[in-house]
Parts: C-alpha cells; sequence; structure tokens
C-alpha cells in the first residue's frame, strides 16, 4: 500500500517519535511509507529510513495546505493516512473521508482526552471536543495507546469498541540504552556528583504538575541531601521557577529545558517520577522502567497502572496528593532496590511486537 503519515514536525516529543517508528515499520513490512511535515529537520529526522520519502508541505493558510495536500494525496495515489495529535487527525479525518472518499484513515489519540477539559474548560477546549465527538467516529480505525484511552473513547465519544485498536507506544529499547550510555556533558550534574538525584521529564505545562513534585520534593530535602531535575520546557516555567524561588530551592532544582537526550540524564538518576494529571501512555515512564530505575507515578487516567501493573514495578500514589508523593520519594530513595529483570517488558514494548498489532489490522493485513 501507499502509506502517509502527517506529522507536523520531527522534533522531538512523544506522538512525533512514536509516528517515525510506526514509518520505519510499515517500510520494513513491504509499504511504501511518505512523511509530510512543515518542517523536514529535527531531533528525530536522522531516525527516518532513508527509503521514506519525507515530503516538506509548507503551512501559508489552512486552505492552501488543504489544497496542497490533497494534490499529493492524487498524484502520489495515498490509500492510507495516519495521523497523531488532536488537530492532525481532524485534518486527516477530513482529507481521506470528506474531501476524498477512496482513503482509509488511521488516527491515534495519544491522550485521555476527556480529562482534557477538567483541566482546560476554555470555549476553544469545549468546541474541540464536540468536534472530536462528530468527526472522530469517521475514522477507519483509531488506535489506543492504553486500555484506559480505548474505555474512554468508547464510553464518553461512543465510539464502537471494534473501530478502537489498543496498541502500546513502541520503545527501541537497544536504541535508548546506547543513549543513556552516551557521555553527560552537563556542569550541574558534574557538581552534584554522588549525590541522589530525583528526574522529571516533560512539558512545563499543567498536565505535568510539576508544581506538586516541586512541593513533595521540598518534604524530600528535610530528610535527605537530593536534588530534583526536570527536563523540559513550557508555558509553565516562569510560574515553576517563582515556587522554586518561594521554598528556597534554588540551588537543589535544575531545570535545563529540553534536551535531545534524556537518557542519560535518567541513567544518572535515582528515582524518576511522574506527578501528571492525565497521560495516556507516558512513554518516559516505560523509558525509565526498561533503564531499571525506581519509578513513581500518580495514579492518573491512564496508563500509569497499567505500566507499572498496578504497582507491581513501582509506586502508585494519589493525584494532587503533595504529602503522600513526597513520603514515596523518600522511601524510594533509601529502600527500595532498582527493578532487575525488565524483560517481559522490553517484549511487550519492542517495535516488532508493537507492529504485528499494528499490520494485523485488517486495512494493512488485506490492503484494499
Amino acid at each position: 500500500m501507499n502509506v502517509a503519515l502527517i506529522i507536523p514536525s520531527l522534533s522531538g516529543g512523544g506522538a512525533e517519535r512514536v509516528m517515525v517508528t510506526y514509518a520505519n515499520g510499515l517500510q520494513r513490512a513491504g509499504h511504501k511509507v511518505f512523511i509530510f511535515t512543515h518542517t523536514p529537520y529535527g531531533a528525530y529526522s536522522n531516525e527516518i529510513h532513508t527509503k521514506i520519502n519525507v515530503i516538506s508541505i509548507p503551512y501559508k493558510n489552512i486552505i492552501s495546505y488543504i489544497v496542497d495536500t490533497r494534490y499529493l494525496l492524487q498524484i502520489l495515489r495515498i490509500q492510507c493516512l495516519l495521523s497523531s495529535m488532536t488537530h492532525v487527525n481532524y485534518f486527516a479525518i477530513l482529507q481521506g473521508k470528506l474531501i476524498a472518499n477512496n482513503i482509509q484513515v488511521i488516527i491515534r489519540e495519544s491522550n485521555t482526552v476527556s480529562e482534557i477539559l477538567k483541566l482546560n474548560n476554555s470555549y476553544k477546549f469545549r468546541i474541540l471536543d464536540k468536534i472530536r465527538r462528530w468527526v472522530y467516529t469517521s475514522a477507519d480505525m483509531i488506535i489506543a495507546p492504553s486500555e484506559g484511552v480505548s474505555l474512554d473513547l468508547s464510553e464518553n465519544y461512543h465510539i464502537a469498541k471494534l473501530k478502537i485498536s489498543t496498541i502500546p507506544n513502541p520503545v527501541d529499547y537497544n536504541y535508548i540504552q546506547k543513549l543513556s550510555k552516551s557521555t553527560l556533558e552537563d556542569k550541574y550534574v558534574s557538581k552534584i556528583e554522588g549525590k541522589k538525584i530525583i528526574l522529571g521529564i516533560g512539558s512545563l505545562s499543567k498536565q505535568k504538575n510539576f508544581q506538586d513534585l516541586i512541593y513533595a520534593f521540598k518534604y524530600v530535602r528535610s530528610y535527605s541531601d537530593a536534588y530534583l531535575i526536570i527536563l523540559g520546557d513550557g508555558p509553565e516555567r516562569s510560574n515553576l521557577e517563582i515556587l522554586i524561588r518561594m521554598l528556597n530551592l534554588e540551588s537543589y532544582v535544575y531545570m535545563p529545558g529540553y534536551v535531545d537526550n534524556p537518557f542519560n540524564y535518567l541513567k544518572r538518576s535515582d528515582v524518576f517520577v511522574l506527578s501528571s494529571i492525565y497521560e495516556g501512555l507516558p512513554n518516559v515512564l516505560i523509558h525509565a522502567l526498561l533503564l531499571g530505575k525506581k519509578c513513581i507515578s500518580t495514579d492518573c487516567p491512564s496508563g500509569p497502572s497499567e505500566i507499572l501493573e498496578n504497582g507491581k514495578y513501582g509506586q502508585l500514589v494519589q493525584i494532587n496528593n503533595r504529602g503522600e508523593l513526597g513520603k514515596s520519594m523518600q522511601k524510594m530513595l533509601n529502600k527500595n532496590p532498582p527493578l532487575n529483570n525488565v524483560d517481559h517488558l522490553i517484549a511487550k514494548y519492542s517495535v516488532d511486537s508493537v507492529m504485528q498489532l499494528l499490520l494485523k489490522n485488517k486495512i494493512f493485513k488485506y490492503g484494499l
């Protein structure tokens, strides 16, 4: 089949990494793969298989973008469109189902979308949510990364369960192991060599709830000579910096921003913490487990409880419970040994296992 994946950017991000992995897997399976993107350069551009055609479609306005994309779909004889991220999913369904009527559309919903409105109840998000309820039912297949996301789509958005496929995010274990062993050239980390490090990774947004992580870390500082590193950037940076100063933690909390390689920071850390209010299936929690890290996560919808198997492989704490989070962090620093046997997790999230789940779908199995 001729398959096109719409990826607005090849810069770092969980959704982008999953889509690049899908593209490479589909190419290896014998499909002719194209990637449509605004910017063909970014953190993941070097990971794309050389036989995949990366086509840059400049964004001037929505009308010209629709026309340009439609033209490419026609001349390349695209039979299947794949997308992730909500606004891109809307566009893929518009192109494949309303403008054309002979293109199979597969969309991937990366988050527990009903939770988004609880945190962002603005007019914009309410409108987007109503559009989702109408548009998503037109997709031929919806990929949910966790059972929680799948249940959310079927119960709250009335999408037929047969149309939803639960496919976890693929993780290239050998790749992250290689990156984790690379030299970490960071003056701050060198300065605290030998100290305990707690690590958080993600966009500095309300969803990731790093505010609670910082408050909980204040408790830890009362008992341990530990340091907190938060990797990522976003709109909440200034608020978090104000909080750090207010709690007199400037010397103990380090936020270097977005980094291309978070895995060598993970390798150096003692405890990884996910403090999110909601997720879909957080890649970074899987990465931390596969690198043998002690993990703590809020029991948020959805994904962490599935990844940690209800607390078997890490500590689950209540959302917005800073006291419980702080005590769990302190306990993990001093007692719990890291996870050693991760072979079955490596197999579960391997690229081959995930691609088998995707390729067994009738769209790829039988074609059109």
